[in-house]
């Protein structure tokens, strides 16, 4: 990827993308320096991961989960795309920059990053305690009158 098409990459996206995925609200977020993305998803404290320290959360995303904090009423959980392999402006800053992180790196753009916080939002519903009754309610009535 040259530098000339990650800037038209950037520019057609935009920074910024916020929608619900199974009661999960979500946001990307561009970083205002290295242009890579970042994505979070809002848990309630009906998640059994509500409080749960980033590096302590079991539900698989893009080299793993990097950022965690409170806001209000909902504990933000994220990662962010500027590992190696991963693209960044930084990657474009000198020729060694692009020799050391090689060819192998992708740009993971909106379209990745809104997959994988989907994803996340699948194993995250499964931790929730909203959730899991609704199934045990369903078995219930689904044994009791078939």
């Amino acid at each position: 990827m040259t530098e000339e098409i990650f800037n038209r990459k950037i520019k057609e996206e935009g920074d910024f993308l916020e929608f619900d995925h199974l009661g999960f609200k979500c946001q990307i977020i561009r970083h205002k320096d290295f242009n890579h993305l970042n994505g979070y998803i809002f848990l309630t404290s009906d998640n059994d991961y509500f409080g749960f320290s980033y590096t302590d959360i079991d539900v698989r995303v893009h080299c793993g989960w990097t950022y965690c904090r409170q806001d209000g009423d909902f504990w933000i959980v994220g990662f962010d795309c500027a590992h190696l392999g991963d693209i960044t402006s930084h990657f474009f800053v000198t020729d060694s920059c692009r020799q050391i992180l090689s060819l192998e790196s992708t740009y993971k753009d909106m379209k990745f990053v809104k997959s994988e916080l989907e994803c996340a939002c699948e194993d995250f519903q499964k931790k929730s305690k909203s959730y899991r009754r609704k199934v045990n309610l369903s078995r219930i009535f689904k044994d009791k009158y078939a």
